[in-house]
């Protein structure tokens, strides 16, 4: 098992859609038979800081999806929103 964790920077004005678009992309996700789980934590002091952390059964298996979901709708309706790209780091226990 692996424990995912992604940062975005949402532009100021797009918090909540951006949100409402991370939202709905993290339930599409949970359909993977890879998935395991995943948090959405929102930084109380900036709003457009979001972490999202996950857990997958394997990093192939998040790499794997990363590619399926690339060109995804609701991936580049995020991407549009984003101060910057969203940074990834991959964890193992």
């Amino acid at each position: 098992m692996v424990t995912v964790v992604w940062q975005a920077w949402l532009k100021e004005g797009a918090e909540a859609e951006g949100l409402s678009i991370a939202q709905k992309t993290w339930a599409e996700l949970q359909g993977f038979d890879a998935y395991i789980s995943h948090r959405l934590l929102v930084d109380e002091d900036a709003p457009g800081h979001v972490l999202i952390v996950s857990q997958w059964k394997s990093r192939q298996a998040v790499d794997e999806i990363s590619r399926l979901y690339a060109n995804s709708e609701s991936r580049r309706q995020l991407i549009l929103l984003l101060v910057r790209p969203m940074d990834r780091w991959v964890f193992r226990e």
